[in-house]
């Protein structure tokens, strides 16, 4: 008996080992500007009342990454760091039409913010409260 207990158990063991894993799915990449992000997550846009516009998109290392024009010309694209796996959401204050924030979810799956102020600063990434 404890022969076909150990032998079920062993089969059991070899029978876990050999399943084999789901590949992650593949990542694709477009090139946008100079720069190349993630397809999946696309390029999000605001336009301030000066008429500047600012993309917003994930780059291959799941930073955010920014650029802007005002006159036709692109800037390059800028690192604002982090570690994300969504789109870029912004939300805007129509009181207050220069101020918006980056809402994105960590690496960790909560919900981050980076508040842009009126004179173009940004506070930092903040970890938002858990809506429930």
């Amino acid at each position: 008996m404890k022969r076909i207990k150990a032998a079920l158990l062993t089969a059991a063991v070899v029978a876990g080992m050999t399943v084999a894993a789901t590949p992650a799915q593949a990542v694709d990449y477009c090139n946008i500007g100079g720069g190349t992000i993630i397809c999946e997550y696309g390029v999000s846009t605001t336009t301030l009342p000066d008429g500047t516009k600012q993309e917003f998109a994930i780059g291959t290392d799941r930073a955010v990454w920014t650029r802007w024009t005002k006159s036709g010309g692109w800037t390059s694209w800028t690192s604002m760091g982090g570690e994300w796996y969504s789109s870029v959401g912004i939300r805007t204050q129509q009181v207050y039409p220069y101020l918006f924030a980056l809402v994105l979810k960590g690496s960790d799956g909560w919900l981050w913010a980076n508040w842009r102020d009126s004179g173009g600063n940004w506070t930092g990434w903040s970890h938002l409260p858990d809506p429930t």
